[in-house]
């Protein structure tokens, strides 16, 4: 008896922890009069509009199409909140929103700090 009770503890603490740690990653670009330069700018943006912070560790900048797209991770539970707020913004558009997955979180943590110093005005690597 006590041995099962234990592996439900244990079972449910599993979940109750996978389920906190539950990831998103939002997409967006910068819209309207917002003209970032750097991925440090567009980071700073992001963080005046989402209802959570997001650290440089947790973001990543590219220059596509002559303008910088960013990719910000956010906790699951703030995602609605962070989707309802960028539709009204007038300097972010939201591009896509979709759960973190391995692949993705190995690049942010590889590319992060890198990506801080995006530029527009850099040649294109």
């Amino acid at each position: 008896m006590k041995s099962s009770l234990v592996i439900l503890v244990t079972c449910v603490g599993i979940f109750l922890c996978g389920c906190a740690s539950k990831q998103t990653v939002v997409c967006v670009v910068p819209t309207g009069t917002f003209e970032p330069v750097t991925g440090k700018e567009l980071l700073e943006e992001i963080n005046n509009q989402l209802p959570c912070t997001v650290k440089p560790q947790e973001f990543i900048c590219k220059v596509k199409y002559d303008r910088l797209v960013g990719w910000a991770v956010i906790p699951d539970n703030k995602k609605d909140a962070t989707k309802e707020r960028l539709k009204s913004s007038e300097t972010l558009n939201i591009l896509q929103v979709q759960a973190l997955n391995e692949g993705l979180k190995a690049t942010i943590k590889n590319k992060w700090k890198a990506s801080q110093a995006v530029s527009l005005t850099q040649d294109p690597q």
